[in-house]
């Protein structure tokens, strides 16, 4: 083993430890909470809890491993089954196999996760170590993005959307992908996932796809409804410069910070409000 190898280990190491003072001290319930999700695995054969499974790809992540193969081959090391062991206050020999991570993951029921991050935001927010952060001293400030996360060549499922290029010509060819859209607290030089909103087609054969504006709407009443008191400014690019959004902040009673191109809001623009940014007023 290199200087290099052995440095990035001491890396993850060190990672881990933070992550276990982390969640002792603001988390304490995590573990619990994690335990209690539903289970659909065949309970004979339960060999690792749910929160061995869910900390163990959660700690993957943290240390930019993207697959489940890869979560349990680089993570398979005594050091850091001992970590993981110390997180969730639990004796562990081994980390679960990659394929049993997969299976629970693809079973795993949304709703239950969004609660323990509703949880583990709250923590955070309760505990005012954000509050140095809020934008201009009052608003909590959450940006909203789409991103990509898969693509396709041919149809992968019912929920894909579909994009046509060069549409009508003789390389007309189509993209099927899958699209996420974020809600992202911004903590100084930090982001933290507040919710998320797939953007999907309920079949693949709708008349109009789904899209991000509609994903956003989703988003909005489910963030209202689980922060209502939360002091919020929303921050978006361009796409966000329509009425129906201003509309739906004004009645959350959000402000709201958004770029304006000079396709976008052309009445706006004749009024001679700010360009580049629109802001809304209480």
């Amino acid at each position: 083993m290199n200087r290099r190898e052995k440095r990035k280990i001491k890396k993850e190491i060190e990672i881990f430890s933070d992550v276990a003072k982390i969640i002792k001290q603001y988390f304490p319930d995590l573990s619990k909470k994690l335990n209690e999700l539903t289970d659909t695995r065949h309970q004979s054969y339960v060999e690792y809890q749910m929160s061995v499974i869910t900390i163990t790809r959660l700690l993957g992540l943290l240390c930019g491993i993207k697959s489940m193969r890869e979560t349990t081959e680089k993570l398979d090391t005594e050091e850091t089954i001992k970590n993981i062991g110390n997180i969730l206050g639990i004796e562990l020999e081994e980390i679960p196999h990659y394929d049993t991570i997969n299976n629970v993951f693809e079973q795993i029921n949304i709703e239950e996760l969004r609660k323990i991050q509703k949880y583990m935001v709250n923590r955070l927010i309760r505990s005012k170590m954000f509050d140095k952060y809020r934008f201009k001293g009052r608003y909590f400030q959450i940006v909203i993005d789409g991103t990509s996360m898969m693509k396709f060549k041919k149809r992968h499922c019912k929920h894909c959307l579909k994009r046509v290029h060069n549409e009508g010509k003789e390389n007309e060819y189509s993209i099927y992908y899958h699209y996420v859209l974020e809600a992202k607290l911004v903590v100084g030089d930090m982001v933290i996932s507040l919710d998320s909103e797939f953007v999907e087609n309920e079949d693949e054969d709708v008349e109009k796809q789904d899209c991000e504006i509609k994903a956003f709407y989703r988003m909005a009443k489910r963030i209202k409804k689980e922060y209502p008191k939360l002091p919020i400014v929303i921050t978006g690019d361009a796409l966000y410069a329509c009425e129906p959004v201003i509309k739906r902040c004004k009645e959350n009673k959000w402000e709201y910070i958004i770029r304006l191109k000079k396709d976008r809001l052309k009445a706006l623009r004749r009024r001679n409000r700010r360009i580049g940014t629109v802001r809304g007023k209480k």
